[in-house]
Formats: structure tokens, C-alpha cells, sequence
């Protein structure tokens, strides 16, 4: 008689002989062990109080009768994953009486990740059942692993996961178990198993200052105090990491006599990573984590990775990738997706993406260190490329004027979102491929077009782009400029703009824009200024012998003149201007030549005399609209300048209902400006129909577009309308 017993076994095996009777085994658990594996938690954690709430209550709900409880924390390197799973897991300590499993699955990089069947060999052996686990075979390990935890009341932190493949074999089967997973990558697989995603994303500013106190409490308790400003400024450079936050906690607490502004000029000199991740081990090291991150990723994706390391700032959109890599969209999304699963990129609405700043800094060094010689300088080449491309492609849906920039007449050399306005967007029957109207892009990618205007114009550094690349990038986005404001960027851009153009020895494209430039002083009510620079683009263009740019400019000269109250030399200017005009044979621009005399004779209290100027420029842009050319925008000036005279004319009824129809022309349009404008006209309409205590509702509806817009002339104008100190 052989008497043998092979594989793994969790039950009680008895070794006997010829039995009579019965045999009554009493387990009293004497040899079992409740496993407490869990690290410490630190006494420095703060913030995270939404998401330790919604992590209590998923813990404490009783809805899931048939599976464990699954909570997948996500979030980027350093962004306390794991610090929060502790906290959380020592709180409801009491509600797993039954054992608490801990397993770092080192989930950096697939070379490094822990086997799912070591880990168990700890479980088990953790579980002080006196089994000995015999077999390699992980399937027969997790079927004793999930008998040992049946209907027991554990709780279990799988820490760092790579992937789901590596965390099914880890669950228990007990409704009365929890499974904190924490990962870079969100493992959307374990979805099917009922798990609840958290995704953690920076703390903010204080909370970090927060962090540096209770570090600091018992060592050098008024540290912060007595720097408070460098303080503010090394919690910013920690970029909402809880991570950076305790090296940098660290450091502060090695040297309390270390000025917390010398730390702060180190890391402005040479970066967050380098500096408070330095002489730090690997365990703690962020740089060490992205360059496990980056060594994971294919070759392709790698080259994308040093490529957004080359991008002015951390947010981009595909179609910015496809132009620099020189592939289709859809393959520049795969590549991302390849980032996104490592916590390298977030995707975002409309095909856009953002880096952390932390990240973007760590693909800047990339690019540096291994990408070939003109790598970096090809990446930034294509992404000039394709925002000059991607701009005037834009423009060219938001206004119909003349230009002068060569790409105007060329099609896209890149691929380009398909942009549409918001009437064609209300009118589609299906949405939008990228969902994108020309504002919203310009609007998006505002930062990168900026950073690339001042790089270009650096000569340390040398131009990103083709010759008088930034006075085509200004022409590009005035449209956007008109209608949203952004002043600052308005006139930086435009000096920028104005100097390279000089500096092309291109006379056309100075004197436009110097008009552009004009325009945006006069928005801000700088009259003055305004005047200077439409005389020096007069100047150019005369000296260029540009009739059409003469023509721009003794117009933009009457424009700023009727601004000023100076109507009869505001109708002069548009008058001389008329001939120009007339040659180029642009009804909008004849339109316009109508909107801009009637603006004067009204000024001059010709109303009826304006009127039929105004009904003329309406005739000129409804027959382009007729014509497939619709431009709403100056629709609604001319109804706006027409409501103006008809309330001084006593007409406030017939004014009201103009000021109306242009308003929702702005609205639709999305030109916040001139929708602040439109509640102006409307004031004054009311007033005329109603009394004059009429309106005031319409001026602070515009004082708060003004506000928003950062336009502080025409809201100081509207301040004194509503009466000295009313806001």
C-alpha cells in the first residue's frame, strides 16, 4: 500500500494506519497568522481630502455581495499613489480583522516587474498556515491563495502595477476583501472586474507649503516664516508632487541655515529633478522612474518622447505630432496612446495632450542627451511649421480680408485639424471631426505660437522657422486677437512681428503689420500710439508705392481719428482712401469703407446722411453672405453703428432691436469684444427708448466682458458710465 500526497494542498492531511471508528479533527486556528505587511504611512501626509472621502466610502459601501472590492489608483510618478492607499488602508484598519497584504510589483519596466508568483510565495508564507508551497505553478497558487482568503475580511495593496496581467493572479475572491491597486498606467482591464478608478492629479500650491511645515515641525518649525515669498516659490517648483515636495522638505531640513532662495535659484538654473532629486538613492529618485518609463517605450515612441522634449511648452495637440514626425494622425495618436499608457502624456479633449512640467523637463534632458545631433532642431523646425500652417488655415476661416503672407495662397504641406466655425458646427448633422472651431484653436495653442515668436527672435538660440516667420505668425492670429482679447500677447506679438519684418527688409509685410499694431492700441483706447503706428505703416506703404497698403492705412488713420472725436478729419481720411479701396475690387472692403464714413457723418450729426452709408455697407455683406461668404462679425458692427444713430436719433425702439441682431452675430461668432461693445450700444439704446436710467444692466454686462478680457480702458470707460466707483 503506497501512501503519497503531491501538488499543493490547504487542507488537514492525516498520515494513519488502518482507522476503526470515526476521526474528529478540531481546528482552532491556532496556526494561523492575520498578515499586517503594510509599510509605515508618514505623518506628513496632507490634502487629498475628496479622494481619501470617496475612498472611505468605497470601502465602507455594502453593494458588491459577490467580489472584492477593487479600487485602481492612478496618477503620474510622485503624485502619492501610494502614500494615499496607506493612509486610507490604516484608517479602516479595524475593518480587516482577517490580515493586511502588501506587495511592491515594481512596475517600472516589464525587466524589473515582480513575478505574480513570488509575490504569492510571500502571501502565503505571510499567512502563517504552516503550508509548504511545493510547485511553481502560479494558477495552483492562486487557487490556494484564494481558498486561504475565502470569505475572509483582508485588505491588500498591489503597489506599482505594470499591467492587469500581473495583478489578476493577486485577487482574492472574498466579497469581504479589498484590493488597492496603484499604477501609472489606468489598467482599464479591471473594469470588467467591477474596479473604481481615482485619478490623482497635482496638489495645489498650499497644500504643498503644507507638507514643508509638518516636515519641518519639530525641526525648524519657523523656517518658512522667515522667506515666506522663496518658500511660495520652492512650492511651485515642487509642481504639485507630493514626492518632490518631501526631497525638497528634505533639503530644507539638512541645512536649516540653507536661504530657501539659494535652493530655488539652483533649481531655476538647472531644473526640479536635477536638483532636489540629487544625492538622493534611486528608491526616491523621479528622474529614475521617467527613465524607466522612457527605456519601456518602442523605438517610434521613444522618438516622440525626445521630439515633445523639443516642444516649446508641455501642451500639443496629434495633428502637432503627425507634422513633426512626418506621419498620418492616426499613427501619431498610436504613438501616443504608447506615451499615455506610461504616464508620459494626458490626453485632453479635441486631440490634445499635456505633460507634466516635471515630465516635459525630463524629455528635454532626453532629447539632449540622446537624441542624434539635429534631432531637436528638426522637431522644433516641424512644429514652427505646423502652427504657422495650422494659423493661417485658421484665419482664413475667420476673416475674408486681403493678405499677405505666402502660405495664404498655398494649400497645407502638414496635416491640419478640419476647422469649422460655430454657425457650421450648430448646422452640422454630426459633429465635427476634431471638434474644433478657429478660435478655439488659436485659443488652445496660444503658448506654443508665443514661446515660438520669442524663440525665433533670439539670437542665441537662432530662428525655428523660415524667414519672417513671426511677422507671419502676427498676420495669422489678428482675427483671434480682435475677438478675444489677450492683450498682452496682442502687442508683444505685434512688436515681434513688426521687427522682424524690418528686419526681412519686407516693407508689405511691416506695414501691415503696423496696422495690425495700430488696432490693438486702439482696443486699449491709445489713441495716440494708435495714430503713430497707422502713419508709419502710410509711410511704408507710400514708400513701397503699395496702393492697397495706402489704402489699409489712410482707412486705419480715419478709424482712429473718429475714435478720438475728430470726425471731419476721420472723413477725410476715409474718403482718400476710397480710390485705393475701389481698385482692388473687394466688395468687403467697399463694405467696410461705407461702415467707417457712416461711423464719421455720425459724428458729425449727419444721421440721415450715416444711415445710408450704413444701409449701403449692409447691402455690400448681405450680398456676400448670399454668395457663400458670410461675414458675421461686421455684420453686427454695422447693425451696431446704426443702432448708435438711430438712438440718437430718438428712434431707441428701432436701436434696441439692431443692437439685438448684432449681438447675437457676436455671440455666434464667439468675439467676446464685440459683444461687450454690442451690451455698450444696447445701454444707450434703452436709455433712448426708456429714460435715461435705462441700460445699466447692459453696461455691467459689458464692464464684466471688459473685466474678463483685461481690457481696462474700456472698462474704466464703462466705470464712469455706471458712476465713480460702481463696479
Amino acid at each position: 500500500m503506497r501512501n503519497s500526497v503531491t501538488g499543493v494542498r490547504s487542507e488537514v492531511l492525516v498520515q494513519a494506519g488502518t482507522v476503526h471508528g470515526g476521526v474528529h479533527i478540531h481546528d482552532d486556528g491556532a496556526g494561523r497568522v492575520e498578515p499586517q505587511q503594510l509599510p509605515v504611512a508618514t505623518a506628513t501626509f496632507t490634502d487629498r481630502e475628496g479622494e481619501t472621502a470617496r475612498i472611505e466610502r468605497l470601502i465602507a459601501a455594502e453593494d458588491t455581495p459577490e467580489r472584492p472590492t477593487i479600487i485602481v489608483i492612478t496618477g503620474m510618478h510622485g503624485s502619492g499613489k501610494t502614500e494615499l492607499a496607506l493612509q486610507c488602508l490604516a484608517s479602516a484598519a479595524e475593518r480587516f480583522p482577517d490580515g493586511r497584504y502588501y506587495a511592491d510589483l515594481s512596475g517600472q519596466a516589464p525587466a524589473t516587474a515582480a513575478d505574480p508568483g513570488a509575490v504569492l510565495d510571500v502571501f502565503l508564507h505571510g499567512s502563517g498556515n504552516g503550508t509548504s508551497v511545493t510547485t511553481a505553478d502560479t494558477q495552483a497558487k492562486t487557487a490556494l491563495f484564494r481558498s486561504l482568503t475565502a470569505d475572509r475580511a483582508v485588505a491588500i495593496l498591489l503597489d506599482d502595477a505594470l499591467n492587469v496581467g500581473q495583478v489578476t493572479s493577486l485577487l482574492p475572491t472574498s466579497a469581504r476583501a479589498l484590493v488597492i491597486v496603484t499604477s501609472t498606467s489606468p489598467l482599464p482591464g479591471l473594469a470588467s472586474m467591477g474596479a473604481e478608478p481615482l485619478r490623482l492629479d497635482p496638489m495645489d500650491t498650499e497644500a504643498i507649503l503644507e507638507l514643508f511645515r509638518r516636515h519641518l515641525a519639530h525641526i525648524a518649525p519657523r523656517r518658512l516664516d522667515s522667506e515666506s515669498r522663496a518658500a511660495v516659490r520652492l512650492a511651485e517648483h515642487c509642481h504639485g508632487l507630493p514626492l518632490l515636495a518631501r526631497l525638497a522638505a528634505v533639503r530644507l531640513a539638512e541645512d536649516p541655515y540653507e536661504p530657501i532662495a539659494d535652493i530655488v535659484a539652483e533649481i531655476e538654473a538647472h531644473g526640479s529633478l536635477r536638483v532636489l532629486s540629487d544625492g538622493h538613492g534611486e528608491s526616491v529618485s523621479l528622474s529614475a522612474m521617467l527613465d524607466a518609463s522612457y527605456r519601456r517605450l518602442s523605438p517610434s515612441a521613444a522618438r516622440v518622447y525626445r521630439a515633445l522634449g523639443a516642444h516649446p511648452v508641455p501642451e500639443f495637440d496629434q495633428w502637432a505630432v503627425a507634422a513633426v514626425l512626418g506621419v498620418d494622425v492616426a499613427a501619431a495618436r498610436g504613438h501616443l496612446r504608447e506615451l499615455s499608457r506610461g504616464a508620459l502624456v494626458e490626453p485632453a479633449p479635441h486631440g490634445r495632450y499635456w505633460m507634466h512640467s516635471l515630465v516635459h523637463e525630463h524629455a528635454q534632458t532626453v532629447a539632449v542627451q540622446e537624441g542624434e545631433g539635429a534631432e531637436s532642431a528638426q522637431a522644433v523646425a516641424g512644429f514652427a511649421r505646423y502652427y504657422l500652417t495650422a494659423a493661417v488655415a485658421a484665419d482664413r476661416r475667420l476673416n475674408s480680408r486681403w493678405t499677405v503672407g505666402p502660405h495664404y495662397d498655398t494649400p497645407p504641406q502638414v496635416a491640419i485639424p478640419e476647422f469649422a466655425t460655430p454657425e457650421e458646427r450648430s448646422a452640422a448633422s454630426e459633429p465635427q471631426p476634431s471638434g474644433l472651431t478657429p478660435l478655439a484653436w488659436t485659443g488652445d495653442n496660444l503658448r506654443a505660437i508665443m514661446a515660438l515668436a520669442e524663440r525665433h527672435n533670439d539670437p542665441t538660440r537662432g530662428p525655428c522657422g523660415e524667414p519672417g516667420y513671426v511677422w507671419q505668425l502676427a498676420e495669422a492670429t489678428d482675427s483671434f486677437f480682435r475677438a478675444r482679447g489677450h492683450s498682452a500677447d496682442r502687442f508683444r506679438l505685434a512688436e515681434l512681428g513688426a521687427h522682424d519684418a524690418r528686419a526681412c527688409g519686407d516693407v508689405f509685410a511691416e506695414a501691415r503689420v503696423r496696422n495690425q499694431w495700430g488696432f490693438a492700441l486702439l482696443d486699449h483706447e491709445r489713441f495716440t500710439a494708435a495714430y503713430e503706428q497707422f502713419s508709419s505703416a502710410l509711410e511704408l506703404s507710400e514708400r513701397a508705392e503699395d496702393r492697397r497698403g495706402q489704402g489699409a492705412a489712410l482707412e486705419c488713420l480715419g478709424i482712429v481719428s473718429w475714435r478720438m472725436g475728430q470726425f471731419a478729419a476721420a472723413l477725410d481720411y476715409i474718403d482718400r482712401s476710397q480710390p485705393f479701396l475701389a481698385e482692388l475690387g473687394r466688395p468687403r472692403s467697399l463694405a467696410l469703407h461705407h461702415l467707417h464714413r457712416g461711423r464719421a457723418l455720425a459724428g458729425l450729426e449727419r444721421y440721415e446722411e450715416a444711415l445710408s452709408a450704413f444701409d449701403r455697407a449692409w447691402q455690400g455683406l448681405r450680398s456676400l453672405a448670399g454668395s457663400g461668404q458670410p461675414d458675421r462679425v461686421n455684420e453686427g458692427k454695422v447693425l451696431l453703428a446704426r443702432g448708435d444713430a438711430l438712438a440718437a436719433l430718438g428712434r431707441g425702439r428701432e436701436a434696441v432691436t439692431a443692437g439685438k441682431e448684432a449681438l447675437a452675430r457676436f455671440v455666434a461668432a464667439e468675439s467676446r469684444f464685440q459683444q461687450g461693445q454690442a451690451y455698450e450700444v444696447l445701454a444707450r439704446a434703452e436709455a433712448a427708448r426708456d429714460g435715461s436710467a435705462a441700460g445699466r444692466d447692459r453696461l455691467r454686462t459689458a464692464l464684466a466682458i471688459y473685466g474678463e478680457l483685461r481690457n481696462e480702458a474700456a472698462a474704466a470707460r464703462v466705470r464712469s458710465l455706471l458712476g465713480e466707483g460702481e463696479e
